[in-house]
């Protein structure tokens, strides 16, 4: 009888053990991994926006807020004959978990625009709702079928940065 019991206890450890390990692989942050960037229209025309998309190959897991930081800057002309930089930017805050969707911005392009480019630069930093990796490699992501690249940055225990660049071109 003694020996049964310790068998029925030893069963009811290792089931409890199971679902303890299952359920924290369940509690792993981490960031979405990235292809690239989309915009559209291509080229860009002066005088419309253009829709920008930072394309997430792999959705993140257990990240409580989101902020995304754009930029972009381009030339206009000034009153003095001489061209004037120009920077814009744009920052959204999400609550990731509920919009997990890709990040996007429309950028207005100016019909005075000097140049045929607009640099754009993207930046994303999540915070986590549990443990976070230790580290990432700092790969660079770079898919042939989207533009620019984006690059995960660091990550730590509660929060991971991506960032990325991208060249719009305007229609001249």
């Amino acid at each position: 009888m003694r020996k049964r019991l310790i068998i029925y206890a030893l069963s009811l450890v290792a089931v409890c053990l199971f679902f303890t390990a299952c359920d924290e692989e369940d509690q792993q942050s981490y960031m979405p991994t990235w292809k690239g960037f989309s915009y559209s229209p291509q080229p860009a025309v002066r005088g419309d926006s253009v829709r920008i998309t930072a394309r997430q190959e792999k959705i993140g897991h257990l990240i409580y807020r989101a902020v995304y930081t754009w930029q972009a800057k381009y030339y206009l002309p000034a009153s003095d004959g001489a061209d004037s930089l120009v920077t814009v930017t744009h920052t959204d805050h999400v609550v990731y978990d509920n919009e997990p969707q890709d990040p996007v911005w429309s950028l207005y392009v100016p019909l005075r625009m000097r140049s045929s480019d607009i640099a754009v630069s993207f930046s994303a930093e999540y915070h986590y709702s549990a443990n976070g990796p230790s580290g990432t490699d700092g790969s660079t992501i770079a898919d042939p079928t989207a533009e620019g690249m984006l690059r995960q940055r660091q990550s730590s225990a509660f929060q991971g940065i991506s960032a990325g660049s991208l060249t719009v071109r305007v229609k001249d």
